[in-house]
């Protein structure tokens, strides 16, 4: 008798993992799709990278001489062009941060956490825009209050 013979007999603790070759090629189907999903989900992702890389590259390119730009283009292809082209917004959001600041701020992702970020830096970290650190008031809060209080009374 072949090994864990009677753990796949109907009615054995792994019967119920047997499958039909017809189930298994249903199973396989519907992998396959999803799959193709989400290689689609990818390959739109990509498309609007390059899309967004694309429409940076042009502002750049409003703001730099045709010389300059090659260069970019060159250094771009040296360093990244054998990526994809999720790189190239990257890329190009950088030469945005550093050629062309003011537009940069505009168009920061992360325009909504400046007062965030002042907390703990000096400058944006997408967008480098200085930041004005927002005033913490020393009031302790409600929670804050029994806190200290339990504090004291412990260590006291």
């Amino acid at each position: 008798m072949p090994l864990f013979a009677d753990l796949l007999a109907e009615g054995g603790a792994l019967a119920d993992w047997l499958t039909s070759s017809e189930e298994q090629g249903e199973r396989i189907r519907r992998q396959h799709e999803e799959f193709q999903k989400i290689w689609a989900r990818w390959e739109k992702g990509g498309e609007e990278f390059k899309a967004r890389g694309d429409a940076r590259r042009a502002i750049v390119a409003q703001h730099l001489e045709a010389e300059a730009l090659a260069g970019l283009d060159q250094h771009y292809i040296k360093i990244l062009g054998q990526y994809g082209p999720e790189y190239w917004a990257d890329y190009w959001w950088g030469m945005l941060v550093q050629y062309v600041p003011q537009i940069a701020h505009k168009r920061c992702p992360n325009m909504n956490l400046h007062s965030e970020f002042s907390r703990w830096h000096e400058s944006c970290p997408t967008c480098s825009k200085p930041l004005v650190p927002v005033p913490v008031s020393n009031k302790p809060d409600h929670c804050g209050a029994k806190q200290l209080l339990l504090q004291e009374t412990i260590f006291v």
